[in-house]
């Protein structure tokens, strides 16, 4: 079973990482995000208690362009954004945007959702560039796409 430790746990959900990041042509970073949908879309909204989701996020796959899209969305300045570890810019460019879900799952057990996350996690280890291959939308954009943030006809 794959370990997974905590990134964040505020209001907004828990987000965990996998301690090694998969080593494709660069390091990719790989996140479980558990929240509830209440604190989203209000409790008549939401289609079960919690959702899950595997992200993956990688700051050499991303140009020097959209890094600076994303520090600057987020106050941040160039000076703070290169002292950040790989891992913290991975989040914040998922947190942007800049990432490929490779899993998602709603249901009202979070025990249940994050170990059928973590039954996913194995595979895709495994097969990391067969599930980035798929199309990710409706236009046709792949998780390669999504990762560099290239996304579009």
């Amino acid at each position: 079973m794959i370990r997974l430790f905590t990134y964040r746990d505020d209001d907004s959900g828990i987000v965990r990482y996998q301690k090694q990041p998969i080593e494709s042509d660069n390091p990719v970073y790989v996140f479980v995000k558990l929240w509830e949908w209440e604190y989203y879309v209000g409790e008549d909204e939401a289609p079960a208690k919690y959702h899950c989701e595997i992200i993956v996020a990688s700051p050499l796959f991303v140009s020097a362009d959209k890094h600076a899209q994303c520090w600057e969305s987020m106050g941040l300045s160039r000076e703070v954004w290169s002292k950040l570890q790989w891992r913290d810019r991975a989040w914040l460019l998922a947190e942007y945007g800049i990432a490929a879900t490779l899993f998602q799952k709603n249901g009202n057990n979070a025990k249940k959702l994050m170990k059928a996350a973590r039954k996913e996690l194995q595979a895709i280890n495994v097969l990391f560039g067969f599930y980035l291959d798929k199309r990710q939308n409706a236009i046709g954009n792949s998780g390669w796409d999504f990762l560099r943030g290239e996304l579009g006809l």
